[in-house]
Order: C-alpha cells, then sequence, then structure tokens
C-alpha cells in the first residue's frame, strides 16, 4: 500500500508530489500552476486602496504644478532661442541689398545682383546667375 503526503499549504484538495494513477482535472491539482494567493492577502489589499481613497487629496494647484514647470522649462529652452533665431534671421534678409555677399543654404556663396519680395538673383560664377527664395540666404559672407 502506497503512503500518501500531506496536502500542500494553501492548495486546493488533496496534492500528492507522486503521480496518481487517475490524471487530475485540473492543471493546480496538476502542480503545473501554483494556487490562487493565499486568502489572507486579498483583504490586506483591499484595506491598503480604502486607506488610500480615505486620504487627502493635494491641490489643484499641485496638480497642475509640474505640468506648468514642464510648460516653462520648453519655452525658455526651446521656443525662445528658436524665435530670436528667427527675428534676427529676419533682420538679416530685411538689410540685404545689391552688391552683398551671401551663403546659401546649399552651400554655394553668391553676390546678390537683384532684390525682390520673395526671390533674390545671385551671382555664383562669371555671367551665372540663379534666382534663389529670400530663406534660402543663410548668412551674409563679410569677405
Amino acid at each position: 500500500m502506497k503512503t500518501r503526503l500531506p496536502p500542500r499549504p494553501g492548495a486546493i484538495g488533496e496534492i500528492s508530489w507522486k503521480k496518481r494513477r487517475r490524471p487530475l482535472k485540473c492543471a493546480v491539482l496538476r502542480g503545473l500552476r501554483p494556487p490562487f494567493p493565499k486568502e489572507k492577502r486579498i483583504p490586506n489589499m483591499i484595506g491598503l486602496a480604502l486607506a488610500a481613497d480615505a486620504a487627502q487629496q493635494p491641490s489643484a494647484l499641485m496638480q497642475y504644478a509640474p505640468l506648468a514647470l514642464i510648460l516653462v522649462f520648453f519655452y525658455l529652452l526651446i521656443m525662445r532661442p528658436q524665435q530670436k533665431k528667427f527675428k534676427e534671421h529676419q533682420n538679416l534678409l530685411s538689410e540685404l541689398k545689391p552688391g552683398d555677399k551671401v551663403l546659401l543654404s546649399s552651400g554655394i556663396v553668391g553676390k546678390i545682383t537683384k532684390t525682390g519680395e520673395k526671390f533674390f538673383t545671385v551671382e555664383i560664377a562669371r555671367n551665372v546667375e540663379i534666382q534663389v527664395e529670400r530663406n534660402a540666404v543663410a548668412a551674409r559672407n563679410a569677405e
């Protein structure tokens, strides 16, 4: 006659670690999957949830303070320097006149021969002129 081991603590039903003759129907009973957590843990979790609900909620100002700080940070480090650079570029474009040497965003260096509202005509070599958009001018060449 075979001896049976006592049931595993916390398991559902009797479990023998030795193989049984009849196959067990449930995966928990077969030992393939651990049983559900101990019943003691569930009320503790619910108690923690209820205790957290009973605590005071932070004020609306404190809830939105991190968002406000992120927006200020974003403005100071990204938007403000970009606006300053844009204004400097607009001033550069408004001050350009025929005869100025310029560097285009494509890397071509040339001399402005004609100015217009939307386009400049730039001479890049003797008798070679190209028409470029105003925003294509990257910098004024001091040479």
